[in-house]
């Protein structure tokens, strides 16, 4: 009996080492493989959420994007948003890729070309770091679900970017090595061209871009050549980035927009005195360890803080040059938290947070495959543990899958609803005004190009001269035949449209239950409704009624 036990035990031992050596030797096939496996799984599953919320952020940069190449507007000039020109480019593309006959089909294409995004750039991480690539490609996928990372934002799309300028710097500074076969001017390159893709996603980047870059070009501070080499490389990286998005965008006007107009106008929105700046720079480097306390009994917020802590405290007591090389690390990342967030949200206030948590989950891999074969198996075996129980937590959509249907009824049919009665009454040169928020979809699935320069229509852009300039020539001299503002209250332009504008020149389309349903149609376009377009009307159940107090509430 003991014979065969050992000798079964002495196979399978034999097998293992056989596996690891091949493994070992076929790393870019077998983590690859690996990768394309759970990422395809996680796509499935994934598609489960398609519907799970509106988030109106998205519509700036899809519904902007797609009457950018529609129409060949210039971004910036004649189509006007505050974000970065690169998440509306790419919101673009994909909007013409998405089928749109209805907000179902359109909403969800555009949540499948983004999980293929996720599994297309997880692949080429792995494919660059093997392992390390795929750990952190994997939990990225698990957790961004939590930080809207389905949703074309500038905080997903910069994921990968920000992934390999960590696991680069890793690479050089911890592990003192780089890939055998990734050359030099290889990996300068494209450490441009990253830093180009995240700075013109996000501006806020900008303060974690230099500190990373300053470090990668730090090796070779003695080498002057090679270190104007490097230089020189970065910068063509940095170029081809910004020339590629200069063909659809109006450069000078992007710089009014986007950066000129957020410090005047939009920044006193953001509360900006020292110690506010002091209490939340705090928050964010002690982020979650504070979490932990304030989120209490958050198991899943206390096991990320064990993640961390142990290794610190490892290489403080065995390794200390290597200790100072992760709180730099760490220090780094707590960069990528660009809006200071409070620590335990995860919905809605924390969604900017997902660069910080993809940058962690990096730090988490490099610092844990430092230690591992130097600590103990018990010590393992609890990191494996406390690493599922946290990713457990966070991939609550996993265990619970959330009812497409049943979603998109609660979350998208209204608007879906509103698409219908504008397609039964409008005609080919209309447009449509849509605020504040944004509502870009109704603007996309009707073809109706906006009322004036932009989507979103809030305070801060009401204190912009030129805007507001825009908005009354807009409405004096070609009030748009469509108007979908939800929101009637406020300062600026929703109460000047609740007060002189929609009760003069308009009517509203009014819900089957007799509510105001916040769209509204000017009168002349209800002058030139035919019979069979008001039959259409009714048909859907809605009618139209003088504007009035009840109705705008």
């Amino acid at each position: 009996m003991m014979t065969t036990i050992h000798h079964y035990r002495q196979s399978f031992i034999s097998w293992y080492l056989r596996v690891r050596s091949w493994c070992q030797h076929h790393s870019l096939v077998f983590w690859s493989s690996v990768w394309l496996v759970v990422g395809g799984l996680l796509v499935v599953m994934s598609r489960f959420q398609a519907f799970q919320y509106v988030f109106n952020d998205e519509t700036d940069h899809i519904a902007v994007g797609y009457f950018v190449f529609r129409y060949g507007q210039r971004l910036y000039r004649d189509i006007i948003t505050i974000h970065q020109p690169l998440p509306v480019i790419i919101g673009g593309v994909f909007s013409l890729l998405a089928r749109r006959a209805n907000i179902y089909t359109f909403v969800s294409d555009m949540r499948l070309l983004m999980c293929l995004y996720w599994l297309l750039t997880g692949w080429l991480l792995t494919w660059r770091f093997r392992g390390r690539g795929f750990l952190v490609s994997a939990a990225g996928f698990i957790l961004q679900p939590a930080y809207f990372g389905l949703f074309v934002l500038a905080e997903a799309l910069v994921w990968p970017a920000v992934a390999f300028l960590l696991l680069t710097l890793g690479e050089k500074l911890i592990h003192k090595k780089t890939s055998v076969y990734w050359p030099e001017w290889l990996a300068d390159l494209v450490w441009g061209v990253s830093c180009g893709y995240l700075i013109f996603n996000l501006l806020p980047m900008a303060p974690f871009i230099i500190v990373a870059t300053l470090a990668y070009w730090w090796p070779a501070r003695h080498k002057k050549r090679q270190l104007f080499s490097k230089i020189t490389r970065v910068m063509a990286g940095w170029l081809l980035v910004a020339i590629g998005w200069s063909f659809w965008i109006s450069p000078a006007a992007w710089w009014q927009q986007t950066v000129v107009n957020f410090w005047h106008y939009w920044s006193d929105d953001i509360s900006l005195k020292p110690l506010t700046l002091v209490a939340g720079y705090l928050t964010q480097l002690f982020y979650p360890f504070l979490s932990a306390l304030w989120a209490w009994p958050r198991l899943d917020f206390l096991c990320l803080s064990l993640l961390i802590v142990y290794p610190l405290y490892y290489c403080w007591c065995r390794k200390r040059p290597v200790f100072w090389q992760l709180v730099f690390g760490y220090w780094l990342v707590t960069l990528l938290n660009n809006r200071v967030n409070i620590p335990d949200k995860s919905l809605w206030e924390g969604f900017h947070l997902l660069p910080f948590m993809i940058g962690l989950l990096v730090w988490l891999v490099m610092a844990w495959n430092l230690l591992w074969s130097q600590i103990d198996n018990h010590y393992q075996i609890a990191a494996v543990i406390i690493t599922v129980v946290w990713l457990w937590g966070v991939g609550g959509w996993l265990r619970q899958p959330a009812k497409r249907q049943e979603t998109y009824e609660i979350n998208y049919l209204p608007q879906q609803s509103l698409v219908n009665v504008i397609e039964s009454l409008k005609k080919p040169d209309d447009r449509l005004l849509t605020g504040e928020e944004g509502y870009g979809y109704l603007n996309l699935l009707t073809d109706l190009p906006f009322a004036d320069e932009q989507n979103f229509h809030l305070a801060w852009s009401w204190r912009v001269p030129s805007l507001k300039y825009s908005f009354y020539q807009t409405m004096s001299e070609k009030p748009p035949a469509f108007i979908y503002f939800p929101k009637l209250t406020g300062h600026g332009f929703p109460d000047t449209l609740r007060h002189q504008w929609l009760p003069a020149s308009y009517q509203v389309v009014v819900n089957p239950g007799g509510t105001g349903s916040g769209l509204f149609v000017h009168q002349s376009r209800v002058n030139e409704l035919s019979d069979e377009q008001m039959r259409r009307l009714e048909a859907l159940q809605y009618s139209l009624a003088t504007v009035s107090a009840d109705l705008l509430d």
